[in-house]
């Protein structure tokens, strides 16, 4: 009669059964195939390579996204806007400040990246 189980890393022949014993996960097939994949050394070439071609389309996406706009009912929006960019301009250092105080640094250094 066969094994019932084998070590990670034996030959497996017709008779062996489909349970493995293993004492390391990272002996598994999906774990040899997540460090292969997690950072190949060509991937910095590949996006230095790309970065031109990525900007270059960029450039049509917000020309076709910036003729689709509809001026018509921008007056309806400002009121909106405004107040959302308020909002913005003078929550976002007021809560920069307050987080920062909260850590404990000064107000001057607290204000400087808010």
């Amino acid at each position: 009669m066969a094994e019932t189980s084998r070590q990670c890393g034996q030959e497996r022949t017709s008779h062996d059964p489909v349970i493995v014993v293993c004492q390391n996960p990272a002996d598994t097939q999906p774990g040899r195939a997540g460090r292969h994949r997690g950072r190949p050394p060509y991937r910095e070439a590949i996006s230095a390579r790309l970065s031109s071609i990525r900007d270059f389309l960029l450039l049509f996406f917000f020309i076709d996204l910036g003729s689709k706009l509809d001026f018509s009912t921008l007056g309806d929006e400002i009121g909106t806007s405004v107040v959302l960019s308020l909002f913005v301009l003078i929550g976002n250092p007021l809560i920069v400040m307050a987080i920062m105080g909260t850590i404990g640094y000064r107000k001057r250094t607290s204000f400087s990246p808010g």
